[in-house]
């Protein structure tokens, strides 16, 4: 994932550096003027319009909120309360048919992904759900309207200049927000983007709704799952792998997204490898120099942080 493209280039992609000191900085300012307000709230709604879609608030909440007794606060983005008016949250029901698998990952044109192909097939069998293998937009449109849950494994794209041209990456082009957009609308559903840069959306100020969240959430679906900057295919998956877990255990998207990230930011490498085995291998994440003291893998909110939830 770390080579999803960018049709224009407006900005460098994040480096965690960046990541890093904007996070530190959103964080110390909400602990300063917000957190103290919300100390007796669980969850919060945030409608960021304008340039706030691009700011890392999800990472900023959960870092400021980190040393609660209980657990940090869990975080839903809101296109617009417009949008959102009438959208249910949604359904928790996985029986065999109500998941869909969307497999992009031998897409032409762009670096092939295939830990993230065995990855799909290890979802298509946990829940016994249908699998669009090489998936192309004339398979996956129909498709869609009868999931209440939705994976799609792939590369994305954010035209930061044209946000209607932002896509997912399908054996036959670009499925884009401006093809979601001009469809029939969606049931409610949640959708899960494992693909670089599927949070994103517009220019300098970019509209509340252009953006694959938005246009998702427009079309009718009730959450989305989405990567706001590039993240490396490893731990994208054990993020989403965690996810999971904790959605099967009977927690709402957005909290299971959350105790995901809470796990993540603070795992160790044998954390890792014995939740994990499969996922997480040494061989493929040689930049880390295991140490007597064990620190966290993924410590960096580039990495642990990428994903934001928007809707209900």
């Amino acid at each position: 994932m770390h080579r999803s493209e960018l049709r224009i280039k407006i900005r460098p992609p994040p480096v965690p550096r960046q990541v890093r000191a904007c996070v530190g900085w959103l964080s110390a300012l909400l602990r300063q003027h917000v957190t103290a307000r919300l100390a007796h709230d669980r969850e919060i709604a945030l409608v960021p319009l304008g340039a706030l879609n691009l700011l890392p608030l999800n990472a900023a909440l959960l870092e400021a909120t980190s040393e609660r007794a209980d657990a940090p606060l869990v975080v839903r983005l809101l296109p617009s309360a417009r949008v959102i008016a009438g959208t249910a949250a949604p359904a928790a029901a996985r029986r065999p048919g109500d998941v869909l698998v969307v497999d992009a990952t031998r897409a032409p044109g762009v670096a092939p992904l295939p830990r993230s192909r065995r990855e799909g097939q290890i979802l298509a069998g946990r829940y016994g759900a249908r699998r669009l293998s090489d998936a192309t937009s004339s398979a996956v449109l129909p498709a869609l309207d009868s999931a209440t849950l939705v994976h799609f494994f792939g590369h994305g794209r954010a035209d930061l200049s044209d946000p209607l041209s932002s896509g997912l990456r399908l054996m036959d082009g670009w499925l884009t927000v401006r093809t979601l957009l001009g469809r029939p609308p969606l049931r409610p559903q949640l959708v899960v983007l494992s693909a670089c840069e599927s949070h994103l959306g517009g220019g300098a100020a970019p509209d509340e709704v252009l953006g694959f969240p938005g246009a998702l959430v427009q079309a009718g679906a009730a959450g989305v799952i989405a990567a706001q900057w590039r993240v490396g295919e490893q731990v994208a998956l054990i993020t989403m792998r965690r996810f999971y877990d904790h959605l099967d255990h009977g927690a709402p998207p957005a909290q299971a997204l959350a105790r995901a990230q809470v796990w993540l930011r603070s795992a160790t490498r044998s954390e890792l490898m014995t939740a994990y085995p499969d996922l997480f291998t040494t061989r493929l994440d040689t930049r880390r120099t295991a140490t007597a003291a064990d620190p966290p893998v993924y410590g960096e909110p580039s990495d642990w942080a990428a994903f934001s939830y928007t809707g209900m």
